[in-house]
């Protein structure tokens, strides 16, 4: 979140999406979750609601109540 947040490097949000993107692969729950609102919304990637919603099910599948608004 770095890159998102602009902590100690400029703010980019592709950069951010890429290491977000990869922390989602390896099944991290949070980053699932943001990586749907970032599909949802355009945000550092192009909008996929189909590719959104598939990653709020597997995150709502984990147990995350955040993601439960996206599914």
């Amino acid at each position: 979140m770095l890159y998102a947040n602009g902590t100690g490097v400029q703010r980019d949000e592709v950069q951010a999406t890429i290491w977000l993107s990869r922390a989602a692969r390896g099944g991290h729950v949070p980053s699932i979750v943001e990586m749907a609102y970032r599909l949802f919304n355009g945000v550092g990637v192009r909008r996929d609601i189909g590719l959104a919603y598939a990653h709020a099910m597997t995150a709502s599948e984990h147990g995350s109540v955040r993601a439960q608004r996206y599914a």
